[in-house]
């Protein structure tokens, strides 16, 4: 009986094992089915076959020109022989390269980022958190192209799931969903089996999600060129040794939508067609330059990888050091390559820790409904009741919890936009010309005012009835300003609390006309900033910095306009902001500005263009000031203030003793006091820049 249930059992574990082989077997036979399809579909059939040599017979040249170090790169493959005329050359995919991707529909892709669990404020603030970079970016333009001589190094790369690179991107976007096009070199052991540093190309339609791959590991590039991708690239450069580098430049056919790479200024290596992208196909709208580490163990993750950049030592190592780009250049639709001042070097560590700084924990996030769905009632309500139809558009979306306050939230692409993240939110420095010795003959050379001013007495406070225009700015550096300013002193060196509505893209994206606070200690220098962006003003009310207002006044329609107040409180120094009369933003608190914790000196009623395009700049800035139209066009055309008040230690609200109508640029700007008797003065201030022959 033991013997027969012996037999079973054996039978049984021998029909298990039978079994187990056979399904491994067959899954063996499928996969190896897979990877021969895979390999039959990367690999096209070769006329000839080049054996590189080994590396110990590769001996590299010592050139001493370094004016011309691109010269110097190409790739090994070439020292063993070269193509037949008509064919290009192709690095050829490997078993074992499959065998080490993560799947084979993963083969040559970067690993996604997961962005299904964030919500939609996260996702415009996303930062990789598999991918740490540090590059040099340039945005708010259309780009058509774009180059750099990159130097090639050799980092380390310990990990075979990790990578290194130093490229070029081009993207039709900054936030997490792009499209792009990138090349450089890089060293990736994982796909390329080694750690050799190699030219490469990637794509992708979906910020690497399913879309895009390296090289020809995918259908997507099409190689035309005698250059090899993921061929390998010498010399290397060394450490105070000699330097080499070779230029890489991709630019789009306006006309087909595709874009071409090519490298050492004019050999091709073919191109991405346009049917493989979306929207880049007709321009990129940022351009970046530098490189990027692809690892599970950046950001939070310790210890942090060891996976090297560049050369592996800090950028201020500069010149034999640290890795570079020279020649840097874009390609707008002048069609010249040129180099973009406005470009700055960020790294996505500065930028995610500016973001936490600034970004409070959302305890609801409110989304705006797009523009065209925001429909403004054109009321025809009497013109003293104009600026109760005013309202912050972000209202009509929802509305704030019981104790919490609307704040407008900052993203990544805000920070881009800044020259750099120290000057985020801030007015252009003011300049000294010292060449007359007299404080009184000193004009600010980036910005034109046009206001009202009273001085001579302490003010405890200020306000008007602000009439709300939509001028047009015509440069992304620019704004234009209609507001109220207290300071301590009517010179150049002041402290000042201001408000006000202003249009200024490059702070907040776009040409909407938004509420704004600002303050300085120090006439611009290094302190203050306008809204949240730095520490200063605190926030207690309903109203929401920087988020746009409306609806707007059009030239003889109907006219709108909201009350703006600062006033002071003497026992704590504090100075409060309050709009539509009643309803309280926030304040400034004492101990920011300085001697202006007692009381104003001068107060201005007003608006600025901020331009490096005026004064004697020429031809002067287009942007335009209140309406755009001069103050003489008055009512319904000019952008006018009334209601003009000061409050005194008198603590009554008055219109001011004495008063003096200011343009610094009359001919460009204008300003008109119509102070008739009998009648609520109204000062009329703005203009429309450029306007000839007056304003060349």
């Amino acid at each position: 009986m033991r013997e027969t249930k012996a037999k079973i059992l054996f039978l049984w574990a021998f029909f298990a094992l039978y079994i187990r082989f056979n399904v491994e077997a067959k899954q063996s036979s499928m996969l190896q089915t897979e990877i021969e399809v895979k390999l039959r579909q990367l690999n096209k059939p070769a006329v000839k076959t080049i054996k590189m040599m080994p590396y110990y017979m590769l001996k590299s040249d010592d050139s001493s020109k370094k004016d011309d170090l691109e010269t110097e790169i190409f790739q090994i493959w070439q020292e063993s022989g070269s193509c037949p005329k008509g064919t290009i050359p192709i690095r050829r995919i490997l078993r074992e390269d499959l065998l080490r991707a993560d799947s084979l529909r993963s083969f040559g892709r970067k690993f996604p980022q997961p962005l299904q669990n964030l919500s939609a404020n996260q996702r415009k603030e996303f930062i990789p958190q598999n991918r740490s970079s540090a590059y040099l970016v340039t945005m708010g333009y259309n780009y058509i192209g774009s180059q750099a001589d990159i130097n090639v190094w050799n980092p380390k790369v310990p990990e075979s799931g990790e990578f290194t690179t130093a490229q070029i991107w081009l993207k039709n976007n900054n936030n997490p969903y792009f499209e792009s096009v990138e090349s450089g070199w890089m060293v990736n052991p994982k796909l390329y089996r080694d750690g050799a540093t190699r030219f490469f190309a990637y794509w992708t339609r979906d910020s690497y999600r399913s879309t895009g791959c390296f090289d020809l590991t995918c259908s997507g590039f099409v190689q035309t060129g005698q250059v090899v991708l993921g061929g390998t690239i010498k010399p290397i450069s060394s450490r105070r040794g000699q330097q080499y580098d070779f230029n890489v430049g991709m630019f789009l056919d306006a006309h087909t939508g595709n874009w071409y790479l090519k490298v050492n200024k004019n050999i091709p290596v073919g191109y991405w067609p346009a049917e493989i992208l979306g929207s880049l196909r007709h321009s990129a709208i940022l351009v970046e330059w530098g490189g990027q580490v692809a690892s599970s163990n950046i950001r939070q993750k310790t210890p942090h990888t060891t996976t090297q950049m560049g050369s592996g030592d800090f950028a201020d190592g500069r010149f034999k050091n640290a890795c570079f780009m020279r020649n840097i250049r874009i390609m707008d639709y002048s069609l010249q390559l040129k180099f973009n001042v406005q470009a700055k070097p960020l790294s996505e560590t500065q930028i995610e820790a500016k973001l936490k700084q600034l970004n409070k924990p959302a305890v609801k996030t409110i989304k705006m409904m797009p523009d065209y769905m925001l429909q403004l009632e054109n009321s025809s309500i009497i013109e003293e009741d104009s600026e109760s139809q005013i309202f912050q558009t972000w209202q009509k979306s929802g509305s704030c919890p019981q104790g919490t306050i609307p704040i407008r939230r900052i993203l990544k692409e805000d920070l881009l936009r800044a020259a750099s993240l120290d000057s985020f939110g801030q007015k252009f420095p003011q300049h000294y010309d010292n060449s007359t010795g007299q404080e009184d003959g000193y004009v600010t050379p980036t910005r034109s005012s046009a206001f009202l001013l009273t001085v001579g007495f302490n003010y405890l406070g200020a306000q008007a009835d602000i009439n709300v225009w939509n001028p047009k700015v015509a440069e992304t550096n620019e704004f234009t300003t209609a507001q109220i300013w207290l300071k301590n002193s009517n010179g150049p060196y002041f402290s000042s609390v201001e408000s006000g509505w202003t249009v200024n893209r490059k702070l907040y994206g776009d040409l909407a006309t938004r509420l704004f606070a600002y303050w300085t200690r120090d006439s611009y220098i290094s302190t203050g900033c306008f809204d949240l962006t730095c520490s200063g003003f605190v926030q207690t009310g309903q109203v929401a910095l920087g988020a746009s207002i409306g609806p707007v006044s059009l030239f003889y329609r109907e006219q709108y306009d909201i009350n703006v107040g600062i006033f002071l409180e003497p026992n704590s120094g504090n100075w409060y902001l309050k709009v539509k009369n009643n309803m309280a933003v926030g304040y400034w608190p004492a101990e920011i500005v300085g001697l202006l914790r007692h009381s104003a000196t001068s107060v201005e009623w007003g608006g600025q263009v901020s331009s490096t395009n005026i004064r004697k700049k020429r031809p002067h800035t287009t942007t335009q000031m209140g309406s755009g139209e001069f103050a003489n066009g008055r009512y319904q055309q000019a952008c006018y203030m009334k209601n003009i008040k000061i409050m005194d230690y008198s603590l009554q609200l008055k219109y001011p003793r004495d008063v003096t109508p200011v343009a610094q640029e009359p001919y460009c700007y204008s300003a008109l006091n119509d102070a008739r008797p009998g009648i609520e003065p109204m000062f009329y201030f703005g203009g429309p820049g450029r306007d000839l022959p007056y304003c060349p």
